[in-house]
């Protein structure tokens, strides 16, 4: 073939592949929550950035608990057969509007406990505004990885687009008016998902009734698949998102903000590592399908081999100008906390490795091992996190995430490779 034709055959692939829509809707995803962090430093202050970050913190825990339920399994269970049925989805997006709803009031409660026995207390705007927020990225989140999951990435993408470009407009519209604060910046983060994703709401109760007789089998399936991996969250809340919380309360808002600021700084490194969660748990499971786990294995160390020593080189770059970037990026109020950023910046490799080997061991379905490595480095971050803050504040935070990512990447890695010389040992 010519090599116009190989171009525009190639273009083409992609055009109507999943993997660049894959990328480029987390890359929105991830650019738009760069954009919301950077503007919460320079706008807020450094004291209220601090307050955004720990209930932001909350909201994203309670969004990974909800992924490894429904999403993780869907994928999972999407790749071992040729098709799903409208049913299946349908029952999955009802249970979403169940669930958002969930944690929108989770998210409020935990906002209440945490700013309550402050000075002035919580206002109920900031309570409702938490809520709101979490609705819309708990609904947004399912609805759009269930699109992935129907191979229909292109449209997530274009509902990712109208999403932000909502949020922009009402960005502006609270900056004309004068009237930024923290309840009005969570409520610009959960609106515009909540109205992009209505019509699809509304459609999914529409639709006959019937199938809600699947919702037991279909849940105690996902519960199957997803059990582990939901402890698993439950347990690495100290040494992932809620070490932002521990900073806050036991060094300060302002501490809280230096852990954020740091994890904004490395945020466009983690973006292909963040897309991964679209295309490759599915695709892990149709090697896994078609191969054994040899093949599913094979596929996910090749990636590995590819993306780590990519993300490795633009960590190395955030190390030597960590001090620069964080003041142009967040301020001068910001600057001292460059060895926060210095020390984060060993995570993302890491990372790849780590979320590797969980898609190889989610894929067989043994989830149990996942939860007790994670148990394992959680129990080191439990022992450690408070001590090191009170010490160290934001650098001993950061020093403990580091320390128990490396731990888990090391046992999880283990645990695969183990499993794979055992399959090749009885396949011979």
């Amino acid at each position: 073939m010519p090599f116009p034709g190989r171009l525009t055959g190639g273009l083409a692939r992609a055009w109507n592949g999943e993997g660049i829509w894959s990328v480029a809707n987390q890359a929105t995803i991830s650019g738009m929550s760069f954009v919301v962090s950077v503007i919460a430093a320079r706008l807020l202050g450094i004291e209220d950035f601090g307050r955004f970050a720990m209930i932001m913190a909350f909201i994203t825990v309670i969004g990974s608990v909800h992924y490894h339920l429904v999403s993780g399994p869907m994928f999972v269970l999407a790749g071992l057969r040729e098709k799903r049925s409208n049913a299946y989805f349908l029952t999955l997006r009802r249970g979403l509007l169940a669930s958002s709803l969930f944690a929108g009031l989770v998210v409020a409660v935990l906002t209440v406990c945490l700013f309550a026995g402050r000075d002035g207390g919580v206002s109920i705007p900031l309570i409702m505004a938490a809520g709101v927020a979490a609705i819309g990225q708990v609904l947004h989140d399912g609805m759009t990885r269930i699109l992935f999951a129907r191979r229909r990435a292109r449209a997530a993408f274009v509902l990712q687009v109208v999403r932000h470009t909502l949020f922009a407009l009402i960005c502006v519209a609270i900056w004309a008016s004068n009237g930024l604060s923290l309840a009005t910046l969570l409520l610009a983060v959960g609106i515009p998902p909540i109205v992009v994703m209505a019509p699809l709401a509304a459609r999914s109760l529409r639709r006959n009734r019937t199938n809600t007789r699947m919702a037991r089998p279909i849940a105690q399936r996902h519960w199957k698949v997803g059990r582990w991996m939901v402890l698993m969250v439950l347990v690495t809340m100290l040494q992932e998102q809620l070490a932002t919380v521990v900073a806050g309360l036991f060094a300060g808002d302002t501490e809280a903000a230096g852990v954020r600021g740091a994890q904004i700084i490395l945020g466009p490194f983690l973006i292909l590592i963040m897309s991964l969660e679209n295309i490759v748990p599915r695709v892990a499971a149709d090697r896994l399908r078609a191969g054994g786990p040899q093949a599913s294995f094979a596929y996910l160390s090749r990636l590995g081999l590819l993306i780590a020593p990519v993300i490795a080189i633009g960590c190395v770059a955030v190390i030597l100008f960590a001090e620069s970037l964080t003041t142009f990026l967040l301020g001068k109020d910001f600057a001292r906390y460059a060895p926060t950023v210095r020390i984060l910046a060993l995570t993302p490799p890491i990372l790849v490795l780590r979320d590797l080997s969980m898609v190889y061991l989610r894929a067989i379905e043994n989830t149990r091992a996942i939860f007790r490595v994670f148990a394992t480095s959680s129990l080191v971050a439990a022992a450690a996190i408070v001590p090191s803050v009170m010490i160290s504040g934001a650098k001993g935070a950061a020093a403990v995430i580091v320390t128990c990512h490396a731990l888990s990447a090391a046992m999880l890695m283990l645990t695969a490779a183990r499993h794979r010389s055992a399959n090749m040992a009885v396949s011979t």
